[in-house]
């Protein structure tokens, strides 16, 4: 019934995305071009589809040859116009993602810049041999006109309604699919039917379609100083604290192993405080049972300066990586794009 409500509202936005899209789609507008490789990663709904570790999956592919700048919005820092992100950095100035994307591309250059024409111009003038350049969260930016865009979409959506906001969760219309050159299916469980999804995305022909999921590869202390197998969490209680668009995949995930989860839950790009620290330590100390702490990454980097050394020693996060069916193929596009496009043509 609310929804209901709310589709007028949704309308009139989906209105004005489609006469955004037509005055850039028709050069009333004009989208910047850069004369060698940009690749855009994005999605289409409210968050959640894992922008930040496919990114962090095709920049390391692309590092080993190349000289890969990352640019990201840098969502939630109290900093604003372009800035260099490097080891030092703090998830304040620079927010969480970007810092998270540095400390696992150390050879790459990462910056974040709210216009991120601006910021390409201001990584290449940093770096004079950037060879490519990869934006996170950057296919509503039409400002720019990248040479590559990346679609993710989370398995999880593909039976929903979809819908512009504010009656769905869509912040795009839905029918922009259909410019991307790859569409990334996200978070996949084991068993897939990919035939039947690829008719509901009703993509173009020419369009590339993967199916990606997660791999829980181990445990590793907020300080970096002790790493274990996930083996380790078998049978124990496990209190789990979050600041992601969904952690549900996760949830199920720890669920299959461990003997039970509790859930702390806060919201997406969460500013942690001391005072959010003292809540999750009465919390530990309040539970008959021995829990161990755990949460992911992107939390981790933002937690890490308000724990004591033994917090930092005995508070875990999931290190996680993203794994690609046909990974050999996908790469090899994402290379071929590099290779042939210096001039950021289409690849087809």
């Amino acid at each position: 019934m609310f929804r209901k409500l709310l589709l007028p509202f949704s309308f009139v936005y989906s209105l004005v995305l489609r006469m955004r899209h037509y005055l850039y789609d028709n050069h009333i507008l004009n989208s910047k071009r850069f004369e060698f490789p940009v690749i855009a990663i994005g999605n289409l709904s409210l968050g959640g589809t894992g922008k930040t570790p496919h990114t962090i999956y095709i920049a390391a592919v692309l590092e080993n040859n190349y000289k890969v700048g990352v640019l990201s919005r840098g969502y939630g820092r109290t900093s604003s116009g372009y800035f260099e992100v490097n080891k030092n950095s703090t998830p304040e100035i620079c927010g969480d993602e970007p810092l998270l994307i540095k400390e696992n591309l150390m050879h790459s250059l990462v910056a974040v810049c709210e216009k991120r024409v601006y910021g390409i111009e201001k990584m290449l003038h940093a770096s004079k041999n950037l060879q490519v350049a990869i934006l996170d969260d950057a296919l509503q930016h039409r400002a720019l006109d990248p040479g590559f865009k990346i679609l993710l979409i989370d398995y999880s959506s593909l039976e929903s309604l979809q819908v512009v906001l504010p009656a769905g969760n869509l912040r795009d219309l839905w029918s922009r699919r259909k410019n991307a050159d790859i569409v990334i299916i996200t978070k996949c469980p084991d068993l897939i039917n990919a035939d039947a999804i690829k008719k509901t995305l009703d993509l173009h022909q020419k369009q590339n379609v993967y199916f990606s999921r997660y791999i829980y590869k181990s445990i590793i202390s907020i300080d970096k100083e002790k790493t274990g197998a996930l083996s380790l969490l078998k049978e124990r209680n496990i209190l789990l604290i979050t600041g992601i668009a969904s952690a549900s995949h996760l949830i199920n995930e720890l669920k299959k192993s461990v003997k039970s989860v509790k859930h702390l839950s806060f919201a997406d790009h969460y500013r942690y405080t001391l005072f959010d620290v003292e809540k999750i330590r009465n919390e530990i100390s309040s539970q008959r049972s021995d829990f161990l702490i755990i949460t992911t990454e992107k939390d981790a980097v933002k937690l890490r300066n308000l724990l004591s050394y033994k917090e930092k020693n005995d508070w875990f996060y999931i290190k996680i990586e993203v794994a690609i069916d046909n990974s050999v193929l996908f790469e090899k596009l994402i290379l071929e794009y590099v290779n042939k496009d210096s001039r950021n043509s289409r690849i087809y």
